[in-house]
């Protein structure tokens, strides 16, 4: 006990007729003036370098402690960040754009060739069949496309696209009436499509209807967004423009 006190520069009290033994301030090697710290509850004083220790231990002990929570949190694995990836397309979803593509371009007969390998896979695919249905309008192949367009209607009546493509199809054949109806139907299935309501507005001059092509008309210009066909849009606006011209030297 002795070599403790020795170490701390704190002499041993004798005993006396005290029954705490009293802790005596030894001044440091500086000559420290500073008083000694009382404390209230009990009898002891306890030296300025006591109180270093002290805060010494404390500081080691938060510091530990502070580390230690640090290693802690490094350690829990950290989430890592998803990357959201386009889903990739498979074997048959590529040779279906690459088939769009084709016809685009307008290169029908390879278009044709990739949509047969898809139907022998899909034969009662709906998109495909109006797709090849559109090729064959587009060669002038009437017959065939109209029955591959009521095939489509066969898997689902409500297909709007296959009477869009009927409209067109009886509007190629100059039959505007029979145009109208499917037009008509189109818009009743693919509601908001602004295709259906141009068609219908060249039916309704084709039928000698020019009024009634206006509104069509003009639902198209309301409907299209600035990202739309410039080439149909200038196509429109003239029509409207001739269209009004002609109302007003109508109501004359």
């Amino acid at each position: 006990m002795s070599r403790i006190f020795k170490k701390l520069n704190i002499e041993e009290a004798q005993p006396s007729e005290r029954s705490v033994p009293e802790l005596k301030l030894v001044p440091t090697i500086d000559e420290d003036p500073r008083p000694s710290i009382s404390l209230k509850k009990t009898s002891k004083k306890i030296t300025f370098q006591q109180i270093q220790i002290i805060g010494l231990c404390v500081a080691i002990v938060i510091g530990g402690n502070f580390a230690y929570q640090k290693y802690i949190i490094n350690k829990i694995p950290k989430p890592i960040e998803s990357v959201v990836e386009k889903p990739k397309l498979n074997e048959d979803e590529l040779l279906h754009q690459e088939a769009i593509g084709l016809m685009k371009i307008k290169d029908y007969s390879k278009a044709l060739e990739k949509f047969e390998i898809l139907t022998k896979k899909y034969p009662n695919n709906p998109v495909i069949t109006n797709n090849i249905g559109l090729i064959y309008l587009k060669l002038n192949d009437f017959l065939k496309a109209e029955s591959l367009f009521h095939a489509v209607l066969k898997i689902d009546i409500k297909d709007g696209t296959a009477y869009n493509n009927l409209g067109s199809l009886k509007l190629a054949e100059m039959k505007a009436d029979e145009a109208i109806a499917f037009f008509y139907q189109a818009i009743l299935y693919l509601p908001g499509k602004i295709e259906p309501h141009l068609n219908l507005a060249k039916a309704f001059e084709l039928a000698g209807r020019p009024m009634e092509a206006i509104p069509e008309y003009q639902y198209y210009i309301d409907h299209t967004n600035v990202g739309g066909d410039p080439v149909i849009r200038e196509m429109v606006d003239k029509r409207m423009v001739k269209l009004k011209t002609f109302s007003r030297y109508i109501e004359k």
